[in-house]
């Protein structure tokens, strides 16, 4: 026996080493791989196009009479497969009706007012407590809705001790502090705001609604990273009066002004991959709008796409795709047009929808500083379930 081992010890240690190398990378596909795929057909076969150097196919494991008494909403199971032999993992098809949608591509104006009041700035001297960032939604177990409420709500203390009810990090807990006299005033040491504005795109509109995402990313407290919780938001028509053309190293923006006379719509939801509401009227959509299903994951490939903002279609590439949770699609601009005329692209074009085989397959969610002409989005396909859920919260929209 021992002679046996260190006559075939280097051939043991290749197979280990062999069988070690196998299973990281089993695990590691293992990763790479959704749990959960959307399908029309209970049949299907599904080949993933963002695996480098491999497909995985995956197929269901029932007969065929199982299949056929499956209907919509139907959850089956599968397994995933590499190189079409060795299993990896099982993962759950649900069958699903197609969404259809008007790709849009319009900038908009977005003004939202959080759940109480944003800490901006600190006086440490008058509080070491609260920190920038922190949203103070009560004071005294009442709630405060806007700046003006709290301003109010410190100068009526008359010094007392206040007890604040604060969010940081999605952590909700409460602090005592007071107020200080300045002035013939009295003062916290704390400077808020109530709201936030700025430019973004319209993705799409969820066909036969009219439920809306854009943006294709979330409004974030600037201090702490965290999603802003929306309190009450508003979408309107902008003017653009200009553009600060993208170089390398320096992402450019679209510069323009909200129509505060002409709001079209509301936001009612602010995740990671989108702002979601609904328009007031169909007579705000994009004329000669064209209705296309959106693709599921697995249906989005590489190679040739478009990119639609404000009305125009630009050539893109799509150079690589993952199946994280948020950046699934990597693109590059390939339309002289756009390079020329923008450089690339600019900030305040986040939500333009991108197009492939006349559909809906993603979202443009930001672009790579160091090359504006190099960007990234996520598939469209999860923008459309947060829109179903909203449609489930405002039926008849």
């Amino acid at each position: 026996m021992i002679f046996f081992l260190a006559r075939y010890k280097k051939y043991l240690l290749i197979i280990f080493v062999y069988l070690i190398c196998f299973f990281a990378f089993t695990n590691f596909m293992k990763k790479q791989v959704p749990d959960t795929f959307f399908v029309e057909n209970h049949d299907e076969e599904i080949s993933l196009n963002g695996i480098c150097f491999l497909k995985i196919k995956i197929k269901p494991k029932f007969n065929k009479s199982v299949l056929a008494s499956a209907n919509e909403n139907s959850n089956l199971k599968a397994k995933a497969k590499i190189f079409n032999c060795i299993p990896i993992k099982n993962v759950n098809l649900e069958v699903k009706k197609r969404n259809i949608a008007i790709p849009c591509g319009t900038p908009f104006g977005i003004k939202i007012f959080t759940e109480g009041v944003m800490v901006v700035d600190v006086e440490e001297k008058l509080n070491k407590s609260i920190k920038c960032g922190d949203i103070i939604t009560k004071i005294n177990n009442q709630n405060i809705n806007s700046s003006e409420e709290f301003t109010e709500f410190i100068e009526n203390s008359k010094g007392e001790i206040l007890n604040i009810t604060l969010e940081r990090k999605n952590i909700t807990f409460c602090v005592e502090t007071k107020a200080s006299k300045c002035e013939n005033t009295y003062k916290i040491g704390l400077w808020v705001i109530d709201g936030s504005a700025g430019l973004g795109t319209i993705t799409f509109i969820l066909h036969d609604t009219k439920i809306f995402t854009g943006l294709g990313h979330g409004i974030k407290n600037k201090y702490t990273g965290s999603i802003l919780p929306i309190g009450n938001g508003k979408i309107y028509r902008v003017f653009i009066s200009s553009i600060k053309k993208s170089t390398k190293n320096n992402v450019g923006e679209l510069k323009g002004s909200i129509i505060n006379n002409n709001m079209i719509g509301e936001l009612k939801i602010n995740q990671e991959n989108g702002v979601y509401g609904y328009f007031q009227s169909s007579s705000y959509w994009p004329e000669n709008s064209k209705i296309m299903p959106i693709a599921f994951k697995q249906e989005v490939k590489t190679g040739w796409a478009e990119l639609i903002f404000n009305q125009e279609k630009y050539k893109v590439y799509i150079r690589k795709i993952t199946y994280g949770n948020y950046q699934n699609i990597f693109i590059e601009i390939m339309d002289p047009r756009l390079l020329k005329e923008y450089g690339g692209i600019l900030r305040g074009m986040s939500g333009c929808p991108i197009i492939q085989d006349d559909r809906v397959v993603g979202v443009l969610t930001g672009a790579l500083n160091s090359d504006p002409a190099l960007g990234f989005g996520s598939f469209a396909e999860n923008l459309a379930i947060n829109c179903e859920k909203l449609q489930m919260y405002y039926p008849g929209r």
